[in-house]
């Protein structure tokens, strides 16, 4: 680790540009901390016009990978030089961090608005501000490694952040490698068996960043919004004795397993009395069909009714049926499916429907390292390249899983994107 001089620096050049590119590193939304990254021949010039460290050291003069407290300022000085302190708008406190001769870290508050002003101020003394895909991008050559990369900040939990991890190491371009070299070998079954393998995970996969949707219906007064308020652990959905309360659909974010999942609370069905109501219930229609799991709520203090067995026969491949009001009087009714008995009253049954709901949502999770396609652009792209190959193109095949990983052996357009 060596000392640079700040008389080394790159000055920074008059003008608009300055070569150099910023980006937010870090996912956005409320966070403690937040990181963007400054690259560029003048990196550390642009950021000393910029940044007062508390110990009045500029950046030429500390080591790589030394951290720099100090406060960042809401413009540069007009005459391009360091300015006195007194001078100079002082909006936040930041940390900074050279990661390299062209490389400068800031750390600062991790609410949007701290980050604005920050890359508001780059862009001010000449940086060019990029997303932070355009940024992995640069950096790193294999296209499903960046896609990785940039999937994990939209992440909500650690289990599914630990899938993408897997992917941004490499297992994904590892797999999809794989099936290359068996296409290079002629051996086209071993490749459509490892194109299948990675095909059964890419509706999964596409749920880490999106999360599972999990839609709650049925009929009218069953206690869906109380069983929703029951799941989530706190009131979202406002729950009345009268029917027809719910009419909007109330979405609310929450894990379950550590799998990321929007539950959705629906109008429930019944003969609609207006206009608002037949549109609420054709939202709430639309939302299930598209749904990953729609809970079918029914209330089992009444006999099973024939619309709750239309929701049933609409619903039967991706529903999970629920009884609920398990806590009254239950009349005899031999027409009632089995289903999970709860109250969303006393809480009776409710840990046993969220494993009931992990359990349909991911029956079997991949193992560590497995390869996971997760974008729907991969899973069209494995489903081409499938397809190529049942048809004796090998060839075409060969580009559509080059394309995936970012790489053009010839202009032939078979890439799914």
């Amino acid at each position: 680790m060596t000392d640079s001089s700040s008389s080394d620096e790159m000055p920074v050049p008059r003008g608009t540009g300055t070569g150099c590119r910023a980006a937010e590193l870090t996912p956005r939304g409320r966070g403690a901390v937040a990181t963007v990254a400054v690259s560029g021949p003048c990196a550390r010039a642009v950021v000393d016009r910029l940044f007062l460290a508390a110990s009045g050291r500029p950046l030429g003069a500390v080591p790589c990978h030394r951290v720099l407290f100090g406060r960042w300022r809401a413009s540069p000085p007009l005459d391009g030089g360091p300015g006195a302190p007194e001078q100079d708008e002082l909006a936040e406190d930041a940390v900074v961090c050279c990661r390299g001769d062209q490389l400068v870290e800031v750390h600062c508050h991790g609410g949007s608005a701290v980050v604005d002003l920050v890359l508001r101020s780059l862009a001010a003394a000449g940086c060019t501000i990029v997303s932070p895909a355009d940024w992995i991008s640069a950096e790193e050559p294999d296209r499903l490694v960046t896609e990785a990369r940039v999937a994990l900040a939209s992440t909500r939990t650690v289990r599914a952040a630990a899938v993408l991890l897997d992917q941004y190491r490499g297992a994904l371009s590892r797999a999809v490698t794989r099936a290359i070299q068996s296409i290079g070998n002629s051996d086209t079954r071993a490749a459509q068996r490892q194109l299948a393998d990675l095909l059964q995970w890419s509706v999964f996969g596409q749920r880490l960043a999106e999360s599972w949707q999990v839609v709650v219906a049925g009929c009218t007064n069953a206690g869906k919004s109380s069983l929703v308020n029951a799941l989530l652990g706190y009131q979202r959905s406002l729950v009345c004795s009268e029917s027809g309360t719910t009419r909007d659909l109330l979405t609310a974010a929450t894990a379950i397993d550590g799998w990321p999942v929007d539950l959705i609370d629906t109008a429930g069905s019944r003969v609609a009395g207006n206009a608002l109501e037949v549109a609420a219930l054709a939202r709430a229609a639309r939302r299930a069909a598209a749904a990953d799991l729609v809970v079918l709520v029914s209330d089992s203090s009444r006999c099973w009714s024939d619309e709750d067995q239309r929701w049933l026969d609409a619903l039967c491949e991706k529903v999970l049926l629920v009884h609920n009001k398990c806590d009254l009087p239950q009349p005899h009714s031999a027409d009632r499916p089995r289903g999970v008995p709860t109250s969303a009253l006393t809480g009776e049954g409710v840990p046993q429907l969220v494993t009931a709901i992990a359990q349909h949502l991911v029956p079997i999770p991949p193992a560590p390292m497995t390869g996971v396609p997760f974008r729907a652009q991969h899973q069209r792209a494995l489903e081409f390249a499938a397809s190529a190959l049942a048809a004796g193109d090998n060839p075409r095949a060969l580009n559509i899983l080059l394309g995936l990983l970012g790489q053009r052996p010839d202009r032939q357009r078979d890439s799914a994107d």
